[in-house]
């Protein structure tokens, strides 16, 4: 996991640098993320706990929302995707091993 850790510190410099993304998903940056990440990793009872609801956000501590991607999934972005993800203000949290935003 810290070689996705790297790839996010790297494109650091792009956060919230939506004005770069090529082919928006939607005119705001949260939702273009939320709709990529569910475009790449589309709601799977097998994955996921099959008590939780076909959901996106798994909770929020402050400002800070965690994204309800495992880290077997996370381990499968590619360098672009990260960058594109960074791009709408997804950031990765090394402790608790999630994708999140700031709600």
């Amino acid at each position: 996991m810290i070689e996705i850790e790297k790839l996010f510190k790297l494109h650091n410099d792009e956060h919230l640098a939506f004005e770069r993304v090529e082919n928006k998903l939607s005119s705001r940056c949260d939702l273009h993320a939320l709709r990529r990440l569910d475009e790449l990793f589309p709601f799977d009872v097998q994955l996921n706990d099959s008590t939780f609801y076909p959901k996106m956000v798994s909770g929020c501590e402050s400002f800070l929302c965690f994204l309800l991607i495992t880290p077997e999934q996370i381990k499968t972005l590619t360098s672009e995707q990260i960058l594109e993800l960074v791009r709408c203000g997804v950031g990765y949290h090394k402790d608790k091993k999630r994708l999140c935003i700031f709600g």
